[in-house]
């Protein structure tokens, strides 16, 4: 990633309280890779410098680090991160301030919107009183969706392929409960067995393989 833009959602005034109120959820962190227009979001009990960064952390350990990082959040906050980034990611670049290209900024403001907009919808039509619980499908759902600019959705520019989602497969899942393995359709069944069979046959490669070097390395030690 060349550029990751990180906001803060209040969301204090419809906390999402799971358990208690030592449990509630009242910020959103959401994070938008500029190039592929990816984004990440995550649940915040508060808007706290260390639950970010343990967030961003996991993200750019798994995504690799961006060579810069944008926050409109507060120049307090961007100093906190830079203090525990800069460490771990001494060539990353953590710049505060909105965008001076007032395209760019409202590119944000609009993104923010839709996510927003999109999250009412999914607590409309689950019924659901934890906005928390949306934030992952909301944010497939953006992800999946053609974008202007590429012409493109986040997702093949991100990993270079289409989501490998069956819509067969999930069709034959109800949300009502598990299917019996033996009631699955023939052809998912087949498809199940085939890829059990992939994963065995790799398996007992990679066991001959580790034997060999087993076996080199008793030699070598002769």
């Amino acid at each position: 990633m060349a550029r990751l833009q990180i906001d803060l959602i209040d969301m204090s005034s419809h906390p999402d309280i799971i358990v208690s109120k030592d449990l509630a959820y009242s910020w959103i962190l959401n994070c938008k890779d500029h190039f592929s227009k990816f984004t990440w979001v995550f649940p915040l009990k508060a808007k706290l410098t260390e639950e970010v960064v343990i967030h961003l952390h996991m993200l750019f350990f798994t995504f690799g680090p961006c060579r810069l990082l944008h926050s409109n959040n507060g120049r307090e906050f961007v100093n906190k991160l830079v203090v525990n980034l800069k460490n771990l990611f001494p060539n990353m670049f953590i710049v505060h301030g909105r965008p001076r290209n007032p395209k760019c900024q409202g590119s944000v403001e609009r993104a923010n919107a839709v996510w927003c907009a999109s999250l009412g919808k999914w607590l409309s039509f689950t019924g659901s009183l934890h906005w928390s619980e949306g934030l992952m499908p909301v944010v497939y759902d953006i992800n999946t969706r053609v974008t202007g600019g590429t012409k493109c959705t986040p997702y093949d520019v991100m990993f270079g392929q289409k989501p490998r989602s069956d819509c067969v497969f999930w069709d034959s899942i109800r949300v009502d409960g598990v299917i019996e393995h033996g009631d699955l359709p023939k052809d998912i069944h087949e498809m199940i067995q085939n890829a059990e069979n992939i994963e065995d046959d790799q398996n007992v490669a990679s066991g001959s393989n580790s034997t060999d070097h087993e076996v080199v390395a008793d030699v070598a030690s002769l």
